[in-house]
């Protein structure tokens, strides 16, 4: 005996009405081409992402390094350098006294002539690139009229990457 149920009793009895011509199983094609891209999308997200990350932990890692050389280059002057007088002063005045211009107008005079070597060039190009450069200079923030009893500012710099990124280090000297 053929007991016929309703479509809303079959469901609650875990059983599907199966329409004729159509399989049970599996799935069509227009559901599989959804689950691909929208897993497509997922993905690309991800992997961009992911270089996002990549990218920034590269350039915090170069902008740490070129500050270990700033500071290090800074901290090989603990003193006013012996050689820097009143009279070197005076002749370079026009770079290094700061009551006539500001640090970005006035180059500073490059103290590396007396003595104060930088850190290796192998150290800095090996990861900031070959167009890194680092400087030591000295600035007279007071004027070179007083420059025997006035501190004398002290700035170490390295420039890095395609952007020219800078990172500056500064210190007083008496």
């Amino acid at each position: 005996m053929i007991i016929l149920r309703k479509k809303s009793q079959l469901s609650s009895l875990g059983l599907r009405h199966h329409k004729p011509g159509r399989s049970a199983e599996g799935f069509t094609v227009a559901e599989l081409v959804v689950t691909v891209v929208v897993l497509s999308i997922f993905l690309y997200t991800l992997f961009q992402g992911y270089l996002v990350i990549q990218t920034q932990r590269l350039n915090v890692a170069r902008q740490a390094h070129a500050s270990d050389i700033a500071y290090t280059n800074l901290r090989k002057v603990t003193s006013r350098p012996a050689a820097l007088t009143q009279t070197v002063c005076n002749t370079n005045a026009s770079i290094m006294d700061l009551t006539a211009g500001t640090q970005s107008t006035e180059p500073g005079l490059d103290i590396t002539q007396y003595g104060y070597t930088l850190e290796s060039t192998t150290n800095l190009t090996q990861t900031l690139g070959s167009t890194a450069t680092q400087t030591l200079v000295a600035y007279a923030p007071q004027g070179c009229a007083n420059l025997t009893t006035a501190p004398v500012e002290i700035v170490s710099t390295v420039t890095f990457g395609t952007n020219g990124d800078k990172i500056t280090h500064a210190a007083y000297v008496q």
